[in-house]
């Protein structure tokens, strides 16, 4: 039985337009949001979404993205933005490798300059 708190990757990549049949596989998961790989014939990519009504997050992790990629980071692109079920959510390209903080390490992005600001 679904309860209106599950998270549905298949459901939200139709609701962005994006078509064709993806196996999603989830990257992690916490609190009523995460992360899925979903990977099929349009190619692969990551599928984040946030607890509802989390749209300020979301623009912060999309401002985010933009100072790393400009610090010369490797980011994901954000292919889609839109809205699932009052949840913010982003399509992004994916990136191959390991996420700047790997379990247990702090959160800092490296290589990123110590006074980094995201533009309120």
């Amino acid at each position: 039985m679904r309860t209106g708190d599950e998270i549905d990757p298949h459901e939200i990549m139709r609701a962005l337009g994006i078509s064709g049949r993806f196996s999603a596989s989830a990257l992690g998961q916490n609190r009523g949001k995460g992360v899925w790989r979903m990977q099929g014939e349009a190619g692969t990519f990551a599928l984040r979404v946030l607890r509802p009504d989390e749209q300020e997050a979301a623009g912060h992790e999309r401002e985010a993205m933009d100072v790393a990629r400009a610090a010369g980071a490797p980011v994901p692109d954000v292919l889609a933005a839109s809205t699932w079920q009052r949840r913010p959510v982003l399509l992004l390209s994916w990136c191959d490798g390991q996420t700047f903080a790997p379990r247990g390490a702090s959160p800092t992005l490296v290589g990123l300059p110590a006074r980094a600001e995201l533009r309120s």
